[in-house]
């Protein structure tokens, strides 16, 4: 019952999901390309470290300021969370130049070893077929060796 009150849901969801992602990939692919330049990257990989570094170290005096409650503690909070959404956004940048860079590689890699992989799977199918062949010759030797006519044969 629950997966049919759910069902319209997720459909829902998926539809949204396919929606969204149709008309912002072609964005997405393109801050995926800049953000894969090398020249982008590693800076961004530095740039999400050193955020993270200043985060704990901003959370690090703040906890040890707790006591005492102030203008410059309501100030840091709100620092931490403007810099909590930019490390999300630099994190978003770095993941979609990773995933251009799987993308690369995985074209390389197919590339490269495409005979070998495609050699493998028709093998494969041919083995598949062999077999097939032998199980429907079993099945056809083993009606005819069964089959009688009602009459008996041999000398009379």
């Amino acid at each position: 019952m629950a997966m049919l009150i759910a069902l319209p849901f997720g459909l829902v969801g998926l539809a949204l999901f396919i929606y969204v992602w149709t008309n912002a990939y072609p964005w997405l692919k393109m801050v995926g390309k800049f953000a894969a330049r090398p020249a982008n990257l590693f800076p961004l990989l530095i740039l999400y470290l050193l955020l993270w570094v200043e985060l704990g170290a901003i959370l690090a005096w703040l906890v040890s300021q707790l006591d005492a409650p102030n203008l410059l503690t309501i100030f840091l909070i709100l620092f931490i969370l403007a810099l909590i959404f930019i490390v999300f956004v630099v994190f978003i940048l770095v993941w979609l130049g990773e995933a251009v860079w799987i993308a690369r590689l995985t074209k390389w890699v197919y590339a490269r070893w495409r005979g070998w992989i495609e050699g493998i799977y028709f093998s494969a199918r041919l083995q598949l077929i062999k077999l097939k062949i032998k199980a429907d010759m079993r099945q056809e030797n083993a009606r005819r060796g069964k089959r009688t006519t009602g009459l008996k044969m041999g000398k009379k």
